[in-house]
């Protein structure tokens, strides 16, 4: 589980949509989507277990497409009990992620868009450094975004730091998101 939240990180901000299915840049997430996710999220898991029973050290690469992230960005919104529905997330070529979806604030269901830049913490956390939120139409000013943006790093960071992993990096693209690493035996 730890891993699917760290996926979810990893794709960064959460395009949070008012149509269910489909959102800006095209953004769809499908049950092939869904099935691919859960697979690379059970390979980077097996190759810290492959690491550990072989001793050696397993290199990580591994690419998310947009659809793959919001589906992953979904099932943590799920399993966490966030007031967000229909997530999805679109990597840009500039090395931001954006999202969209519903949101609930204070009890109204209103669209919310955030964009933020996916980095790797020094603390071995993978999180979301939250540049831009908006409630509707209406940009959020920079005083409530520095609440915004705690509250959503907090949020994103699920879990404890991932140990048993070296070398995390991050590439974001148009579309996708590569984590690379290296799951350590130790």
């Amino acid at each position: 589980m730890l891993f699917l939240a760290a996926a979810a990180v990893i794709a960064g901000g959460w395009w949070l949509v008012a149509r269910p299915g489909t959102g800006p840049a095209g953004v769809e997430m499908t049950a092939a989507d869904a099935h691919s996710a859960e697979n690379k999220i059970e390979a980077i898991v097996g190759a810290r277990a492959q690491a550990v029973n072989s001793g050696r050290p397993v290199a990580i690469d591994e690419t998310f497409s947009d659809g793959e992230l919001s589906w992953l960005a979904n099932q943590v919104a799920q399993e966490k009990g966030l007031p967000v529905e229909h997530v999805l997330l679109h990597a840009t070529s500039g090395g931001t992620i954006q999202g969209e979806a519903r949101g609930r604030i204070a009890g109204v269901s209103v669209p919310v868009t955030v964009e933020g830049v996916p980095e790797v913490g020094s603390d071995d956390r993978l999180r979301v450094r939250v540049t831009g939120v908006r409630v509707g139409a209406v940009p959020v000013p920079d005083g409530v975004l520095e609440g915004l943006a705690g509250g959503v790093r907090r949020t994103l960071e699920l879990g404890a730091p991932l140990t048993g992993y070296s070398r995390v990096h991050l590439t974001t693209t148009e579309g996708q998101v590569t984590v690379t690493a290296v799951a350590d035996p130790s």
